[in-house]
């Protein structure tokens, strides 16, 4: 746990809560809904001409929108740069004229505040035997073992680059939905269960309805889960350091011949698949098959 990072404060989330919010929110959700459609960096006049259809906004003016932006490009939700392509005059250069785009923090904050308001007051989840079975065929890609010249050898370290990293993304993104979507639909059934008019809701026929559907959905999963989590456990146990280790190398090796800006440093990288595996191996998946 960088410590650092955690005791930080996040000024990007500043416009969510803060006095002029029903003006910022309106301005990011804009600037992030160009950025999904791939444009990046946008006008104020542009922005101003969306604000105007918007009934709230009808006293708004460009003076105001000027200093909105200058307030989230303060707190780093917003990066600028000089709009040179109507400047004819050096007049017009001095003027700085800008355009701007949301920054990677507020993308994703703005991706979890429109998570959150499809999710309302309720938890949401599913119990997905899918995720299970595609963990299991990711690992069995992984880990899949032959021997040559008396040694063992693992699928993974035979594996390309590319390949290795498309299964290693398959096996963490289904992990991730496995255990996010369980936990949210046990804390949903719990709520469920604790309701004080849980029985009031439904008549007598529809209360076994739907506690039979409930049963039977349960039991589906678990019969699932048994299937794999004794097979997923013994597949995750033994597995030698050297192996693991040389897979991040690989892995690292592979996200760093992305060309970006700041290229993130090696062993930073290595340490956090090193780590993404040992959250895998101390899962323990029949935890989850208990606490169903």
């Amino acid at each position: 746990m960088d410590i650092e990072k955690l005791m930080k404060k996040i000024d990007e989330v500043k416009y969510l809560s803060t006095e002029n919010t029903d003006r910022y929110r309106p301005i990011m959700r804009y600037f992030y809904l160009q950025h999904e459609r791939l444009r990046q960096f946008i006008s104020p006049e542009e922005l101003f001409d969306y604000l105007s259809e918007i009934p709230q906004f009808k006293t708004y003016n460009m003076g105001a929108l000027n200093q909105d932006l200058e307030q989230l490009t303060q707190w780093g939700n917003l990066k600028r740069r000089q709009d040179v392509g109507n400047i004819s005059k050096i007049e017009d250069f001095k003027k700085k004229q800008f355009r701007y785009r949301c920054t990677p923090y507020t993308v994703e904050i703005e991706r979890m505040v429109i998570a959150l308001e499809k999710l309302g007051d309720t938890f949401g989840g599913s119990l997905e035997k899918t995720y299970i079975e595609k963990i299991l065929s990711a690992l069995v890609k992984l880990l899949k073992r032959s021997e040559k010249d008396g040694k063992i050898n693992f699928a993974a370290i035979n594996m390309s680059n590319s390949d290795l990293f498309g299964v290693w993304s398959e096996l963490q993104d289904n992990f991730k939905k496995l255990t996010e979507n369980a936990t949210d639909y046990i804390a949903h059934i719990d709520d469920y269960l604790e309701s004080e008019n849980i029985e009031q809701n439904y008549t007598g026929s529809e209360y076994l309805k739907k506690k039979n559907e409930l049963v039977q959905y349960l039991r589906n999963f678990m019969l699932a889960l048994q299937r794999t989590t004794f097979r997923i456990e013994d597949m995750l146990s033994g597995i030698p350091k050297w192996f693991i280790s040389a897979v991040a190398e690989k892995l690292a090796d592979y996200y760093l011949k992305t060309p970006r800006a700041v290229q993130p440093d090696k062993d930073d990288l290595i340490n956090d698949y090193l780590q993404q595996w040992e959250i895998l191996r101390h899962s323990n998946f029949s935890k989850v098959n208990q606490k169903v």
